[in-house]
């Protein structure tokens, strides 16, 4: 039985000493174990339940008590080590993965972020530095295991191949591209973690790791096709400069390599005759298309 406001000095302090009693914990729950077990029983619970959460004096008094700092410690360390147990985390996962689960949490979570209160609360704690710490870290202890990332990779290839949700996917995205608030959000994060030294090396790091040997070969007999059309068209003067290789500039440039390195590869004429003004050239057109 849970402490609530309603009880009264004396039934608090006597649940409170059999809560902490171990024995007494194990029959409890060996009891609601059976009980649960029968499924009228269960769905006469649920209906209580139900009821009682459809009066909104329960229902504010109930969140009222939830936004205590206090009981959502107790609340976040009762999970924590009810989630150590490998059978408890596995009976968990196993329930949240069945359909008609995702279906009422999709729900749920839809119902929800309507609530403009909500919502604006759910923002709020996103924006906490702390709270985007710990969601990075979990995430990234998430994606460490293996079985986990070829379930979401999975899903995701799944949902991909579906027009209607591509098709949904890619409105959406469109329709909040709009919102000047939302494009500035996006550049103001991608600017922020670009100015990181570690992302840096990374993405420097990855470019080095893409650039082999055979996308050398391949970029560069590309930039040969298109430099001998661009040529063709200009025979009396300095070549135009084609679109296709401002954005492989623009490309390779965000790929870690410098636009010394990449003057040289794409404008070799050019780069020999005058190293900064190919340089100059090829990163003043380029941040047209980037």
């Amino acid at each position: 039985m849970r402490l609530g406001s309603h009880h009264t000095a004396t039934t608090r302090s006597r649940l409170k000493k059999l809560q902490s009693d171990a024995a007494s914990r194990m029959r409890r729950s060996e009891t609601m174990k059976r009980i649960w077990a029968n499924p009228e029983a269960r769905a006469t619970r649920i209906a209580a339940m139900k009821a009682a959460w459809a009066d909104p004096q329960i229902r504010a008094r109930y969140k009222q008590s939830l936004a205590k700092p206090e009981v959502a410690a107790k609340r976040e360390a009762a999970v924590k080590r009810s989630l150590a147990d490998p059978d408890v985390r596995a009976r968990r996962l196993a329930a949240v993965r069945r359909p008609e689960v995702r279906a009422k949490m999709s729900a749920a979570a839809k119902s929800n972020w309507k609530d403009s209160a909500f919502r604006a609360r759910m923002l709020q704690r996103r924006s906490d530095p702390m709270m985007r710490r710990r969601m990075s870290d979990s995430r990234k202890r998430a994606w460490a295991d293996p079985a986990y990332r070829e379930r979401v990779t999975a899903g995701l290839k799944s949902s991909w191949a579906s027009l209607e949700v591509r098709e949904r996917r890619v409105e959406a995205l469109k329709a909040s591209m709009q919102r000047p608030d939302v494009r500035e959000r996006i550049r103001s994060g991608v600017r922020a973690a670009l100015a990181k030294p570690d992302v840096q090396e990374r993405k420097r790091a990855g470019a080095k790791k893409a650039w082999t040997l055979e996308r050398r070969r391949l970029v560069s007999e590309r930039l040969k096709e298109l430099w001998s059309k661009t040529r063709k068209k200009n025979p009396g003067g300095r070549p135009a400069m084609k679109r296709e290789v401002l954005i492989e500039a623009g490309k390779q440039h965000a790929e870690g390599r410098s636009w010394n390195e990449i003057a040289k590869a794409l404008l070799p004429d050019e780069f020999r005759a005058d190293p900064a003004a190919a340089r100059e050239r090829l990163r003043k057109g380029a941040k047209y298309y980037t």
